[in-house]
């Protein structure tokens, strides 16, 4: 896709995105919004990146195929007709033809929506068996916890009632704790009040330090508001000279822009100049022309007299000059086709040595890249490369050379060894595994050599089994230092020459070691076979092998190459002496045949140089006349492109006086900002200075405020001799209260709400001993069972609800997936008969005769049975597309198209080179229909056939003119045809 992007050339710089537009005119039955014209955009990045936009509205690839659905114009249309349709259309595979009858039939919308149901369905299904699932398991659930729940609440219940009896024994003793406690605290009151009145005033100077804090945390408050003033002050400030120096850019492109116009338009002025001056000369010139040829006529006349004469003696000395040369020119002719011969083998040679050094050069860049391991080894070596990482070897497909026809068998005796990672020891495989899951590279595997434990098989007598060839580590090729990992990965596989006679060596040997055949077969320890086809080029072994081959024929090739271009040079100079020889006998027999006709040679060559310069003036007076007119043409443009020049300088003024005032507001707000920012410093450090007075002050209160504090102790020392006694008397009570709490978690409120009357507290006490035994009776209790049954019920009432409604879901998609396939099958069957009869027609049309017909292959399955093409040319027996000739297939093809589109005409359509396989009576023919149909449909062709251009109303080429630019060349048949006969005679 990269290559229609514009890669650049001499004076052009490359583009960076290709774009097209395909725009539609009244289309309302295409668009949603019911408009006249749908242009459809593609946009698509070096990146690969691609936008689709539909009148200018980005939009998604699947909108565009949903735009283009039924209407021909899709994936799968019949509009856009080349070689591959044609090819679809003759497979002999019958199914491979339904999608375009499908597309015909306009139901590719209705199979979209299908297949949209579909997976609707199956998502669904999913849903069914995961609600399925989670039921089960809440079903496995709810049994136990109703059992624990029974038990939780009866535990709960006894413990009820334990609680109430155990709470009203404690407050009938903590009524009584109280009356004491009362006595005591009359006493401890009047011992209180001495400390009350030094208390106030130690309160009021508490007081005071307290609205000191609260000025000062004010003041805080408003020096911290002022800094972010400030601050926003000077963000607002960075912004505005941000945006100020953007606008002296722009400023700066604008005056540069000015600059580039003027001379632009300095260079129009002298351009239209030139070509003044240019169309005043060829007027000049064409005037001396005319009177050249006039001139020219009257002296070929009388020269053409004199030659007459001398032409039958000349014509009869000719003849035997020419005889003379034939044997000369046939060894020529000899030489030429050596010389030929030995540049075709030497460009061959060359050819083959380019493919040979390419693949090379790809095959060293791979393993450059590490392309087949995986991402986490890929990593791992980048790191080790730059120096990341020490201690790496490397990975063992890397590191291990094999012959090549053993590639196969050891990559299979490796698996996912190859992908294994040769560390030198333990520290370095963690640093790699560490590294690895640091950056998210994926997973690998470390072999540290130090850990490795080489194998060697130990089987006696295997050399003569039949088909033994090795042991797998023999075959590897390796550094010394990794040795151990061959023999360690293979020490204990065998390798023999095919499956048979590994079956019967592994039989023998009881399946104790691993067998792989040189095809990649492998037999497994335990009797385990595993085989199948295998790409022989795409391990990493393999890779290397064939790395190692390529090194050895490109060798070979570039020898070969050398000894091409000596036979080459050999045959061209063979080439070169023949070509001498047979000009120096022209130059001599020419010279002894001409002497005795000079006079007329010399006539007849002025004669012909005569009728040359006159057809030259011709030729030239009737160049003329476009020339001039282009002259006119080049003028009135040059007028043009001034006019546009002056424009485009009075829009740079305009937005260089708009940038200008843009720079000035933006200057006054930069120079406002300042000086609030000032103003703003200036009283941040008038609360600042307010602000260490108050500190000052609430210092001095605080020191009053703790000596004040000192005579409150001394007199709470004095009371706390009267409250003693007072805690003494509460300490019972406390230690009631204390035991409520910590036994119930309760207080004294919540234990008056509780309590209940006891009449007789020996017996009260004695019930509370019987449900103590009955609490331990019951053992373990989860009292958390209650609500997770409630969770665990409402949970598997609501799935269960859910469950119902998938349901429901799911029988309605099904519903709707067989209302739509009854639509599709009622459409298809409709329109396949239109397009058999449309066939019909255009069969015998084309073909002049004869019958054609279309048939299913299961009328009972019309959306999935294949489409049969019977035909029968005219003269021949009726039969299946499969035995005609490829002309005739080809025909037939391009009359199902037709049918097509008679049926479902399609805005335009565009065919490549579909009648390619026609000889001339048949493209007459397509050429015939084809003009008859054009009025339902505009065609565009791409074809070589002369025929067909001839038929066209409008002929395209492409040309390039200049280095790496094409241009686009417009024939209108009509328009030159009309200006042919207005010039005639």
């Amino acid at each position: 896709m990269e290559d229609v992007i514009f890669g650049g050339a001499q004076d052009r710089k490359r583009q960076g995105f290709a774009q097209v537009t395909l725009t539609l005119d009244q289309c309302q039955d295409l668009l949603p919004d019911g408009g006249q014209e749908a242009a459809v955009t593609r946009r698509y990045y070096r990146s690969g990146e691609s936008e689709y936009y539909i009148n200018g509205k980005s939009v998604r690839l699947r909108d565009v195929n949903e735009l283009f659905m039924d209407t021909g114009l899709g994936q799968e249309g019949y509009a856009l007709i080349g070689q591959g349709k044609i090819d679809a259309i003759l497979s002999a595979k019958s199914t491979q033809r339904r999608e375009i009858f499908e597309e015909a039939a306009g139901i590719s919308h209705c199979r979209y929506q299908k297949e949209e149901t579909q997976r609707k369905l199956e998502r669904t299904e999913e849903n069914l068996l995961r609600l399925g699932d989670k039921l089960e398991e809440l079903e496995r659930q709810r049994t136990p916890l109703r059992v624990q729940a029974e038990k939780a609440q009866e535990y709960l219940a006894l413990r009820e009632e334990l609680r109430v009896l155990e709470i009203s024994l404690w407050m009938d003793q903590l009524d009584r704790q109280r009356a004491l406690a009362e006595t005591f605290a009359a006493d401890h009151t009047a011992a209180c009040r001495a400390v009350e009145a030094c208390t106030q005033e130690t309160e009021e100077l508490y007081a005071r330090s307290e609205e000191l804090l609260a000025c000062l945390r004010e003041q805080t408050c408003q020096e911290e508001k002022l800094s972010g003033q400030i601050r926003a002050n000077e963000m607002a400030l960075q912004e505005i000279r941000q945006q100020l120096a953007l606008r002296k850019d722009r400023l700066r492109a604008n005056e540069t822009g000015t600059r580039r116009t003027q001379v632009d338009l300095a260079q129009q002025d002298s351009r239209r100049q030139a070509l003044e001056e240019e169309l005043a000369r060829q007027q000049e010139v064409l005037v001396q022309l005319t009177e050249q040829e006039k001139a020219l006529q009257a002296q070929l006349k009388t020269e053409q007299a004199a030659l007459e004469a001398c032409q039958t003696k000349a014509r009869e000395r000719a003849a035997a000059w020419q005889a003379s040369l034939y044997r000369d020119q046939e060894t020529l002719a000899v030489c030429r086709r050596r010389e030929q011969q030995a540049e075709e083998t030497w460009m061959a040679l060359c050819i083959e040595e380019s493919a040979l050094t390419q693949r090379s050069k790809l095959l060293h860049e791979m393993a450059e890249h590490y392309e087949g391991y995986a991402k986490g080894v890929k990593s791992a070596m980048g790191a080790a490369q730059r120096g990341e990482l020490s201690g790496v070897l490397g990975p063992v497909g890397e590191l291990f050379q094999v012959e090549g026809r053993y590639t196969v068998a050891l990559e299979t005796a490796l698996g996912s060894a190859m992908q294994n990672l040769l560390v030198e020891d333990e520290q370095a495989g963690k640093a790699v595994l560490r590294f690895v899951k640091q950056r998210e590279g994926g997973r690998i595997t470390c072999l540290p050599l130090t850990a490795l434990r080489p194998v060697s098989l130990r089987e006696e007598g295997l050399a003569q089994e039949p088909g033994y060839l090795a042991v797998a580590a023999e075959l590897v090729r390796c550094a010394d230092e990794v040795r151990p990992a061959a023999a360690a990965l293979l020490g204990r596989t065998v390798v023999v020459d095919h499956l048979d006679n590994g079956v019967r060596l592994a039989k023998a040997r009881r399946y104790r070691f691993p067998v792989v055949t040189l095809e990649g077969e492998i037999l497994r320890p335990g009797g385990a076979m595993t085989g199948g086809s295998f790409n022989r080029r795409g391990g990493v072994l393999s890779r290397s092998a064939e790395e190692a081959a390529l090194r050895e024929k490109l060798a070979a090739a570039r020898q070969a190459s050398a000894q091409g271009k000596v036979q080459l040079e050999q045959a061209r100079a063979a080439a070169r002496q023949a070509a001498q020889i047979l000009q120096e006998q022209q130059d001599t027999g020419s010279q002894s045949a001409v002497e005795p006709e000079e006079t007329q040679q010399k006539l007849t060559d002025r004669c012909q140089s005569l009728r040359e310069e006159l057809a030259a003036l011709q030729g030239s007076q009737k160049a003329f006349v476009p020339l001039l007119t282009q002259l006119r043409g080049q003028l009135a443009t040059a007028a043009g492109d001034r006019t546009r020049q002056e424009e485009l300088l009075q829009g740079w003024a305009q937005e260089k006086q708009a940038v200008q005032e843009e720079i000035d507001q933006l200057e006054e707000q930069e120079k406002r900002l300042t000086e609030e920012s000032n103003a703003l410093s200036i009283r941040q450090a008038k609360k600042s200075k307010e602000k260490l007075t108050l500190e000052k002050e609430k210092a001095d209160t605080d020191r009053a405020a703790r000596s004040q504090n000192e005579a409150q102790l001394n007199l709470q020392r004095q009371a706390a001799v009267l409250e003693q006694k007072k805690l003494q008397a509460s300490m019972e009570e406390k230690r009631i209260i204390d035991r409520l709490w910590d036994t119930y978690g309760m207080t004294h409120q919540g234990a008056l709400a509780v309590r209940i009357a006891v009449k007789n507290p020996t017996q009260s006490q004695r019930r509370i001993g019987q449900l103590h035994n009955a609490l331990q009776a019951l053992g373990t209790v989860n009292l958390g069972a209650v609500e997770e049954f409630e969770r665990v019920d409402e949970r598997y009432r609501y799935l269960h609800d859910q469950k119902t409604d998938v349901e429901t879901a799911r029988k309605e998609l099904e519903r709707v997936i067989r209302e739509i396939t009854q639509e599709m099958e009622a459409i298809f069957r409709r329109e396949f008969t239109k397009i058999q009869q449309a066939f019909s027609e255009t069969f015998s049309a084309l073909f002049g005769g004869g019958q054609g017909a279309l048939e299913l292959e299961d009328e009972q399955d019309v959306l999935r049975c294949g489409v049969e093409i019977r035909v029968q040319p005219p003269g021949k027996t009726l039969r299946t597309i499969s035995l005609l000739s490829g002309g005739e297939r080809a025909l037939v093809a391009i009359a199902l198209y037709f049918a097509i589109l008679q049926v479902h005409p399609t805005p335009f359509c565009v065919m490549d080179e579909i009648e390619a396989a026609l000889d001339e009576a048949n493209v007459a023919r397509f050429t015939r229909y084809l003009r008859g149909v054009a009025c339902r449909s505009q065609f565009l062709l791409i074809t070589h056939r002369r025929e067909t251009m001839e038929c066209a109303d409008i002929l395209y080429g492409v040309t390039m003119e200049r280095q790496g630019v094409s241009r686009v060349l417009k024939l209108d048949l009509k328009q030159a045809e009309m200006l042919l006969d207005s010039r005639r005679p």
